[in-house]
């Protein structure tokens, strides 16, 4: 949490906001960059509460409410559904699928589900 806590105030060192939906924040475990590995559910909640919290210390908790975090990190049509139906995870920042129409479709009707579930 140490590195993503640093990530964190480097990215947003002197950005000046005045509420949290000018931003959104994808994060992207540095393990899974190019390697197919995905968080569980639970790490991703875990990693992006603690940015939330982080940003709440930065500006406050207005802007940490409206800002939108997205889980990125081999986000396939199998878990895309679990991994946004956590509480702090706003979306998908996706790669490799979405040049796969049906991965991405699938990705698409996961987000869905997320949001009606």
């Amino acid at each position: 949490m140490t590195v993503l806590e640093n990530q964190v105030r480097a990215g947003l060192d002197n950005v000046a906001l005045k509420s949290g939906r000018h931003l959104v924040v994808a994060y992207e475990p540095v393990w899974a960059i190019g390697t197919g590995k995905t968080a569980t559910p639970d790490q991703a909640q875990q990693a992006q509460a603690f940015i939330r919290q982080e940003i709440e210390k930065l500006y406050n908790s207005r802007t940490a409410e409206t800002l939108r975090i997205q889980y990125g990190g081999s986000v396939k049509a199998g878990n895309a559904q679990e991994l946004m139906s956590q509480p702090d995870v706003d979306g998908a920042l996706v790669g490799g699928a979405s040049l796969k129409v049906e991965e991405f479709v699938g990705i698409i009707e996961g987000a869905i589900a997320a949001q009606s579930g």
